[in-house]
């Protein structure tokens, strides 16, 4: 072919002269830049195609996160918040023994609710967010979770560190092992731990302050879920 191609180029040269060469020429230079032109276009859809297929599967599996993690911070809303007024009047030394134990404020002692949102969607999308920088619900997501995720492991960190303290204190006591057991539980119990002056002490407002910020943060990041999670759900019905 190659062969061809050249004799009929010196066929053209030698019968019809330099100016239809020349035209010759300059159309087969078009007709190859045409060609490169459609394969670097081709090449580069096929590209953004795959981009925007990976882009769906990690939101899909964010959105699928973010119900998960919406019914969890739900939860936290009816087993905290209820409890905090109540464990505040143990902390300055006012608390009811019998509304400590009706509100349940006093498992604040035991612990918390562990609860992490998931994180492993968000990991992924930014490492394959170079891939689209321009996509305003990716950045959205981005900087969603980078807005509240570290915030909340740091407040998480602060509190259990606190609560390790308060254990430390408190298992000095014969009832400390009944207060993990809500069956064990008495009213007697209950009221020697509000007389425990060292636990109420060492369960300062410093403990309270942390979990305040962590709850407010964690609800914070449940409200921009709120906000992006049926932005996703959209993009994603409308790529099915």
């Amino acid at each position: 072919m190659a062969k061809i191609l050249r004799r009929f180029r010196i066929d053209a040269l030698h019968n019809s002269g330099a100016m239809t060469y020349f035209k010759y020429a300059i159309s087969e230079i078009v007709l190859v830049t045409a060609g490169i032109l459609i394969a670097l276009s081709i090449n580069n859809w096929n590209s953004n195609r795959k981009i925007d297929i990976r882009t769906n599967e990690i939101l899909s599996l964010i959105a699928d996160d973010m119900r998960n993690d919406l019914r969890d911070v739900d939860m936290l809303r009816t087993t905290i918040e209820s409890r905090i007024d109540g464990f505040s009047q143990f902390v300055i030394g006012k608390a009811q023994a019998a509304q400590m134990l009706e509100d349940h404020s006093i498992f604040l002692l035991t612990g918390f609710p562990d609860w992490t949102p998931d994180h492993r969607g968000y990991d992924m999308l930014k490492l394959h967010s170079n891939g689209n920088p321009n996509d305003t619900l990716v950045n959205q997501v981005i900087h969603m979770s980078t807005l509240y995720l570290p915030y909340i492991k740091t407040y998480t960190n602060q509190l259990g560190a606190e609560l390790t303290d308060i254990h430390r204190v408190m298992a000095k006591y014969p009832w400390y092992s009944d207060i993990f057991d809500d069956d064990e539980l008495s009213l007697e119990t209950v009221q020697s731990i509000c007389d425990a002056k060292d636990v109420r002490e060492i369960s300062s407002i410093y403990y309270l302050t942390v979990r305040f910020e962590l709850l407010n943060t964690e609800f914070d990041f449940e409200a921009e879920m709120l906000k992006l999670l049926p932005l996703i759900e959209e993009r994603l019905q409308a790529n099915l």
